[in-house]
C-alpha cells in the first residue's frame, strides 16, 4: 500500500487527533484465530472529522481500538478485504482505501474515497455536525464586508437585498458581464466559510472583531481567495442545478402540451434571498406556482413507507416560508416535486425525509 498525501489543514486534524495528550490513538486489535488471508480486526469506536473545505461532507476517518495507544494492524502484502468488527456494525474496506501515517500503524480512511459506497451516510452520521454558535454571526460578516469594500456596497432597494456589487463578481465567473452581484454576498450565509473565519480568529484575532475581520477581508488575499472559492463551489453547484431543474420541467410541461413561462429572480433578488424561491412557473391556463430546488442525490423508500432524499442544503424553516409552494429535487434530466409540507430535515440538510407522495407537476392546478 502507497503511503496517502493530505492537505496541510487535515494534516493538522490528523496530529491533532493522533496526539496522545489529547485521549485520541487510532487502533484496532486482531479477532480471535487471526488470518492474514482474511484480516478481522476490532475496534472500540469510529471517528469522523469533516472535510476542511466543506464541513458537511466526510472528511476523514478513524478506527480507534480497544486498547488505549495500542495497535495490531499489519499492512497485507497484497490488496484484500479487510474487516472491522466494532459497535458501529462490521464494515469490509479494501485494503488499497486504508491510508497509514508515517510509522505504518495509525490507519485512516478519506471520505472522498466512499462517496458512493453504502457506508458514507454511516460515517456522515457518526460525523459531529458543525457548530452553530459562531463567533460571527451573519450581521457581522455584512458589516464587516461592508467596512471593507464601502466603495461597492449598495443600500437595499425594493427589489434587492444590500450588498457588494462589481467585486468578486458571479458574473466574472460565468462570463455574463452583466450579473455583478459579489460572491461576497454569500458569506453570511454558509456555515463553512463563518467556521473558518470562527477558526482564523481564535487562532489570530485581535481587538474589535468585525474591524479585525474587515482588515482580514481587505489585507488578506490568501484568505479571501479561499473562502471565495468555498463558496463560489457551492454557488456554481447551485446554478447548474437550478437551470437544469429550469429546462427539465419545462421540457416535460412541454411534451404534456402545456405552454409554461419562467419567472427568474437574479442574484440579492428578495424573492430567492429572503423568500426561498428560485423561479415561480406560470402555466398557461394554470396558476402559477413557485420552487425551490435541490439537487437529488438518492432516492430510498423507508420501512414505513416515506420517501428518503439526499441532498444538500435542505432547510426545515423552508415549511415557514408562506408564498414557496413545491420543492424540486433534480438529477438531470429525472426530477422529484413534493409540496413545501409534512417533512423533516436531518443530518445538516444533507438527507430529508418526505411523509407525502411526490406530485406529477402537470397535474398541479
Amino acid at each position: 500500500m502507497r503511503n496517502f498525501i493530505i492537505t496541510e489543514g487535515q494534516l493538522n486534524l490528523l496530529l491533532n487527533f493522533l496526539n496522545p495528550s489529547k485521549g485520541h490513538i487510532h487502533e484496532v486489535a486482531k479477532d480471535d484465530n487471526f488470518d492474514e488471508g482474511h484480516p478481522v480486526y476490532r475496534y472500540k469506536s469510529i471517528k469522523v472529522l469533516p472535510d476542511e473545505w466543506n464541513l458537511n461532507k466526510v472528511g476523514l476517518i478513524f478506527f480507534n481500538g480497544p486498547v488505549f495507544q495500542e495497535t495490531e494492524y499489519e499492512i497485507p502484502e497484497r490488496d484484500r478485504n479487510v474487516i472491522f468488527k466494532g459497535p458501529q456494525g462490521e464494515l469490509t474496506i479494501d485494503s488499497s482505501l486504508l491510508k497509514t501515517s508515517n510509522n505504518g500503524k495509525s490507519i485512516f480512511l478519506v471520505g472522498n474515497d466512499f462517496i458512493d459506497s453504502e457506508y458514507y451516510e454511516k460515517f456522515s452520521d457518526l460525523m459531529k455536525p458543525p457548530t452553530s454558535n459562531f463567533d460571527f454571526s451573519s450581521s457581522d460578516i455584512n458589516d464587516a464586508l461592508e467596512i471593507a469594500f464601502k466603495e461597492y456596497w449598495n443600500p437595499e432597494s425594493k427589489e434587492f437585498s444590500k450588498g457588494l456589487r462589481g467585486i468578486h463578481t458571479i458574473g466574472e465567473k460565468t462570463g455574463n458581464k452583466i450579473e455583478d452581484w459579489s460572491i461576497m454576498n454569500y458569506f453570511d450565509t454558509k456555515k463553512e466559510v463563518k467556521a473558518l473565519i470562527d477558526q482564523k480568529w481564535k487562532k489570530e484575532g485581535f481587538g474589535e472583531k468585525i474591524q479585525w475581520l474587515s482588515n482580514i477581508f481587505k489585507n488578506d488575499d490568501k484568505f479571501l481567495e479561499k473562502l471565495l472559492d468555498l463558496q463560489w463551489n457551492s454557488i456554481k453547484s447551485g446554478i447548474k442545478t437550478e437551470s437544469d431543474a429550469i429546462s427539465d420541467l419545462v421540457n416535460y410541461l412541454k411534451n404534456k402540451g402545456i405552454e409554461v413561462d419562467v419567472e427568474y429572480y437574479p442574484p440579492g433578488h428578495k424573492t430567492d434571498r429572503f423568500g426561498g424561491i428560485d423561479f415561480t412557473l406560470k402555466p398557461k391556463n394554470k396558476n402559477s406556482f413557485t420552487i425551490q430546488v435541490k439537487p437529488l442525490k438518492k432516492i430510498e423508500i423507508t420501512d414505513s413507507g416515506n420517501a428518503k432524499i439526499q441532498t444538500y442544503g435542505m432547510k426545515n424553516e423552508y415549511k415557514s416560508l408562506p408564498k414557496l409552494d413545491y420543492i424540486v429535487y433534480d438529477n438531470s434530466p429525472n426530477f422529484l416535486v413534493f409540496k413545501n409540507s409534512n417533512y423533516e430535515v436531518l443530518n445538516n440538510g444533507s438527507t430529508v425525509i418526505h411523509k407525502d407522495n411526490p406530485i406529477d407537476i402537470s397535474e398541479i392546478k
